[in-house]
């Protein structure tokens, strides 16, 4: 929230609030449903690998957001602020737009363009989600504007999106130019069925991250990673040794864990696994669409860059297949029970995803949520619940040890990679909120006080706010609390905060106020 933060103790960013019904007001389905629809083209299309499905759902998940938000009264558009997008279609400020119509015609829009290979089959299905919906809606006002809109903006991100470095890059998995570096504890391909194994997008981390601190290499978890040796007492050695004694006695949880969180080829993908456990949390919650944009659009982004920046990782350090070094220093017959993907172990891709959906749907529905996951339920067993949504992350971590294709190391680094992932993409939607003009914030008669403030601040308003966010000046949120007028802040460090104030007709404000 840096960037922002520093435009609002400056001049106060003029962004216009349009008068129109917000998006709240409608509920989740047409998003929801389309998730579903893309849970079952995902495994259907060709070449939609663990990489390339990220990235769709990250496009996705913009294309909603960025056209439904002009109708989030205290969020802003992403345009500006998340690497290279800018220009995006903008909204007629005179226009009521039906939101439900705006999201079913720009996610059928990009859908389309991404997934411009998939069978006719799922086209049809496509196209006719998105006829049901229309066919609903079409009577409802300034239909024919929604409609455009929604296409516009995702045509746009279509665009966008044309230029990251992965355009087409369901038919282009496994380029032969790639040639793996040889040497000790670096990644040999595997002979499968007669055939040596092509590595999986091996350039896939020179592509476009969503949040430009994700391209840095600052954040690659090399600390986790141990030196190569073969001496028994060596962590590297401990590490595989690990991997192969759990592999020997694995219980019947341990390898339902490994089965339901594997989503292997021709599946959903672990990065679709998160899109349904995100999809459950919104059915759970009732969520307004309001919330699904939001929801879909973090998560996407953050599956994204997630998978951008392990690829990235896994290519420069070319660490090398625990069935490698278990077959040439512990046990030639040794097997795991999962089969090993086609490309380097470090980090792990399953915990790099969880971690940025941990932390990114952790911050959207609470530490504490309890939720069941259902995604294999009579594939793998039966549904498994979970009392947070990190206890599911850090479950689908394990699960790679428990099938044999990560060392503990692996999984560790992943989940701290994708934790710092999914905080750079809450800081990006937080940097591109919404504040109103320094005229209306002069216009509008509702008081913070007192000011400065030292134990309890107040705001001065007959209705009770719906909600109460603090900021530092570096744009971290401080505080936040709903329907009450009143805060205390006697714990909160000394200096100067933004308050966030959104009232009970959704309006959005904000004041500067000093701690003493």
């Amino acid at each position: 929230m840096r960037k922002f933060y520093t435009l609002i103790l400056g001049a106060m960013m003029a962004t216009p609030l349009m008068a129109q019904n917000n998006v709240n007001t409608y509920p989740a389905d047409v998003a929801n449903d389309y998730v579903d629809l893309l849970l079952d083209m995902v495994p259907t299309t060709p070449g939609f690998t663990p990489p390339v499905a990220s990235r769709s759902f990250g496009y996705i998940g913009l294309s909603l957001y960025e056209s439904l938000q002009p109708g989030i009264p205290n969020k802003g558009s992403l345009s500006g602020f998340a690497n290279e997008l800018s220009n995006l279609p903008e909204a007629d400020a005179n226009t009521n737009y039906h939101w439900p119509t705006v999201a079913n015609n720009a996610l059928a829009t990009i859908i389309d363009s991404l997934y411009y290979n998939t069978p006719q089959t799922n086209k049809d299905l496509l196209h006719g989600l998105r006829d049901t919906y229309n066919a609903a809606y079409a009577s409802e006002e300034n239909y024919d504007e929604s409609v455009a809109y929604g296409v516009a903006v995702a045509n746009a991100i279509f665009e966008y999106s044309s230029v990251d470095g992965g355009h087409h890059c369901q038919v282009a998995n496994f380029p032969a130019s790639y040639i793996p570096p040889v040497g000790d504890g670096l990644w040999e391909p595997l002979v499968v069925n007669g055939t040596e194994q092509k590595a999986l997008q091996p350039y896939w981390g020179n592509n476009r991250a969503f949040a430009t601190v994700n391209e840095d290499d600052a954040i690659m978890p090399i600390e986790f990673l141990p030196e190569f040796s073969t001496d028994e007492a060596s962590s590297w050695h401990l590490a595989q040794d690990e991997v192969y004694n759990v592999g020997l006695n694995l219980t019947s949880e341990q390898s339902t864990i490994a089965n339901w969180w594997a989503d292997g080829s021709g599946t959903i993908t672990p990065p679709g696994h998160s899109m349904s456990m995100a999809r459950s949390l919104l059915i759970q919650e009732n969520a307004n669409l309001e919330k699904a944009a939001i929801t879909f659009g973090m998560l996407g982004l953050s599956l994204s860059d997630a998978f951008m920046v392990c690829w990235k990782t896994k290519f420069i350090y070319n660490t090398e297949r625990p069935v490698t070094y278990i077959q040439e220093q512990i046990d030639a017959a040794w097997s795991p029970l999962i089969s090993t993907p086609p490309f380097p172990e470090f980090p792990s891709g399953h915990s790099s995803q969880s971690g940025a959906m941990g932390t990114v749907l952790t911050y959207l529905f609470g530490e504490n949520v309890s939720f069941t996951d259902e995604t294999w339920t009579n594939t793998w067993g039966p549904a498994r619940t979970f009392n947070s949504i990190w206890e599911a992350a850090e479950e689908a971590a394990v699960s790679r040890l428990y099938g044999g294709i990560h060392p503990a190391y692996g999984n560790q680094g992943g989940l701290s990679l994708g934790t710092d992932i999914g905080n750079n993409i809450i800081d990006l939607f937080e940097e591109a909120s919404v504040v109103v003009s320094t005229e209306e914030l002069a216009a509008n008669t509702i008081t913070v006080y007192p000011n400065p403030a030292k134990d309890v601040l107040f705001i001065a308003d007959q209705k009770p706010a719906q909600m109460i966010r603090l900021f530092n000046t570096q744009g971290q949120l401080a505080m936040q609390q709903t329907n009450t007028n009143r805060l205390n802040i006697a714990e909160l460090q000394t200096g100067v905060y933004i308050v966030e104030i959104t009232t009970a007709d959704n309006s959005v404000m904000h004041k500067q106020i000093i701690k003493n």
